[in-house]
């Protein structure tokens, strides 16, 4: 036995059985790392959106629909079906203009998409905004299913543009509320996680799946069953636990079996335009008339005007605390090239889209006690800029709202001279909101006091069969017994024995009803961060139009200011475009970098940029700039194609076509 372990056909069957054994590993690895290389994001595709405003514009559409295909190719979440090939599929087929859904299915099935995506600009205006003006869009954006033909994601919003200088064209304005529109669609479209499940078992018409309310199931949602490509069922859930559910089928293509998958349907809002106060009319009312609401409108109505006060005054927060959330501060600039910094908020739920929003203060750090703009009530930002600028505004004397009318103006008017932001220092900001009331809706009455009732009118709740009364002399707000006028379709507020329907009930609000307005002021809420105004970096060199030939230096002006401690850095891009589209531009490797000079206006230079000459492999000239931002800034300066830089004009050099002339013997 010794012999034959030591022999040449012992160490040969040895060396076998050891390759026999590992080569399954092997193989195994191999196989896996190849399904993992062939796995493909899902297949999405975007039609033309349809205008359908009276205004026209017939391009506005191809421009929604191209910026959501932008924003949802950005999410890395989908593979993007190029705009060329749906819309030669779409002239193949014959399909023009608006498309049915059954049409829209059958594109997506000619072009191999798993979903697609259309939508409609509802309405657009441009309206003026205290020296300038700014644009809204109203877009709506479904998202189809092709297996099933039904609508599974989607959004219906307004969104608006920055508010800008006079001079500036509606097409402008317009363009970039579509942009703005598109990405509010899609970041609502990716967050919507809407619940996906497995069937694990059925029995006759129903089946248990194996996800339940952790998951977001809940009783009642409309569901479609999958099997691959094709919809196998439509089915309603009809029972709840924690990690499991129970759908009954509504509707069957083919019976289900285990292992399909189940996804939960969105059915997205309608718009009808714009309200009368300027918002996305989600509800058939379109201005002043349409249907009346269902039976718990008035209901909501009431909740809304006791919830405000109740907010504001009684609960909650404290009297006018935190009525505006999400406060940013981001560096820009001007189309004038003037250094700016825009402030966004978001307003509280209680007071979004309402017209107790009067003035909005923005206070800057480095001016103490007044503020430095204001900004109209229905706003949601404010641009400060290099330029100095004279306004009015309201000295509330640091009291946060209240119980009580001690104001029926906005408090003492001063006239203030501020001056604008200085390039290179790095700035936060406060947001401040002066608000009104009416008298009738204050748990107080008239001037300072702890009483219900008089001349004002207050806020009394009734007892277990009574309703929400305010009293004296200037008529007030009654409603009966919780059984009684709350189950009709509209609720009789008492105002003179007259009754009114939801949309009267909010005018009243505004008006108070007949009694005073009351003006209050919430507390200061600061920026998340910090953001440093900067001027576009001017670029040296190559000069614009220069022939290059050899691995180029880039050289460019540093935006550095005063502020010694600031950290700027720095990005150089190339791109084949004048425009910079994200998916033609890239980032050299050593084209980002800090700056360490401490001197305003140094001459920067990078080193040796090879790729200035590979990249864009066929093309003539190459575009390129640079791009500057404060490391500091959170969230730093507003995003241009989705990168946060001030960037440069763009300057363009020309590569040689040709092979180099060989140097002489």
């Amino acid at each position: 036995m010794r012999r034959f372990i030591e022999s040449r056909i012992a160490r040969g069957v040895s060396v076998f059985l050891a390759y026999a054994l590992i080569v399954p590993f092997l193989t195994f690895v191999s196989a896996t790392r190849a399904s993992a290389q062939i796995e493909t994001l899902p297949l999405w595709a975007v039609v033309d959106f349809t205008n359908q405003s009276s205004k026209g514009g017939a391009g506005y559409g191809k421009t929604a629909s191209e910026a959501v295909n932008s924003e949802l190719a950005k999410t890395n979440k989908y593979e993007m079906i190029p705009a060329e090939t749906v819309a030669r599929a779409q002239t193949e087929l014959g399909y023009a203009g608006t498309m049915r859904p059954d049409q829209l299915i059958r594109l997506g099935q000619n072009i191999r998409a798993a979903t697609i995506v259309s939508g409609q600009i509802v309405d657009y205006r441009v309206i003026e905004v205290g020296a300038g003006k700014q644009a809204d869009v109203l877009l709506r954006v479904e998202v189809r299913d092709v297996a099933s033909g039904l609508p599974i994601n989607g959004a219906a919003l307004k969104a608006s543009s920055a508010i800008k200088g006079g001079d500036v064209s509606d097409e402008t304005l317009i363009n970039e509320a579509i942009s703005a529109a598109a990405y509010e669609a899609v970041q609502q479209i990716t967050a919507r996680t809407l619940p996906r499940a497995t069937v694990l078992n059925t029995l006759e018409k129903t089946a248990l799946i194996n996800r339940g309310a952790r998951s977001g199931f809940q009783k009642d949602q409309e569901v479609i069953v999958t099997r691959g490509r094709d919809q196998v069922a439509t089915a309603t859930v009809t029972e709840v636990e924690p990690d499991a559910a129970v759908i009954q089928v509504v509707r069957a293509n083919r019976g289900i079996q285990p292992g399909d998958k189940v996804q939960v349907v969105f059915n997205v809002p309608p718009l009808y335009g714009f309200n009368k106060r300027g918002e996305a009319d989600t509800g058939g009312r379109a201005g002043a008339q349409g249907a009346k609401r269902g039976n718990n409108s008035g209901l909501i109505s009431i909740l809304i005007l006791v919830g405000i006060a109740a907010f504001l005054f009684m609960g909650g927060r404290g009297g006018g605390a935190d009525l505006v959330t999400d406060v940013n501060a981001e560096a820009f600039v001007l189309p004038d090239d003037t250094p700016a910094v825009r402030i966004s908020w978001r307003p509280d739920a209680f007071i979004k889209g309402n017209n107790q929003r009067y003035q909005w203060q923005v206070y800057r750090s480095d001016t103490l006690g007044a503020p430095v703009i204001i900004s109209p009530g229905l706003s949601t930002e404010a641009i400060d800029d290099a330029r100095p600028r004279t306004f009015t505004w309201y000295d509330f004397q640091g009291i946060v709202g209240g119980a009580f009318c001690d104001n029926t103006a906005p408090a003492n008017p001063t006239t203030a001279n501020a001056t604008g932001v200085v390039p290179g220092t790095p700035y936060t900001y406060q947001v401040e909101l002066i608000y009104s009331l009416s008298a009738l809706d204050l748990p107080g009455t008239g001037t300072t006091g702890n009483t219900t009732g008089g001349t004002t009118g207050g806020l009394t709740t009734g007892g277990t069969t009574g309703g929400l009364t305010t009293g004296g002399t200037t008529g007030g707000l009654t409603t009966g017994g919780m059984g009684a006028e709350l189950e009709g379709e509209d609720v009789p507020f008492s105002t003179g024995g007259q009754g009114f329907d939801d949309e009267e009930i909010y005018l009243l609000a505004q008006t108070g009803g007949g009694g005073d307005r009351c003006y209050f002021a919430s507390s200061k809420v600061p920026t998340r961060g910090q953001a440093t105004p900067l001027v576009r970096p001017t670029l040296r060199s190559p000069v614009n139009n220069a022939i290059v030939a050899t691995a180029p230096v880039f050289v460019f002006t540093s935006v550095k200011g005063a502020t010694a401690s600031v950290v700027l850095e720095y990005v150089i891009q190339l791109s084949d475009d004048p425009t910079f589209p994200k998916n033609r531009t890239i980032t050299p490797a050593d084209g980002k970098f800090i700056d360490n000079t401490l001197v305003p206006g140094a001459q920067l230079s990078s080193k040796p940029i090879r790729e200035a000459l590979t990249a864009f492999k066929g093309v003539e000239f190459v575009y390129w700039r640079v791009g500057a931002r404060n490391v500091q800034d959170v969230p730093g300066p507003v995003p241009v194609q989705g990168e946060r830089y001030i960037f440069s004009a763009p300057f363009r050099f020309k590569r040689p076509t040709d092979p180099p002339i060989p140097p002489a013997e």
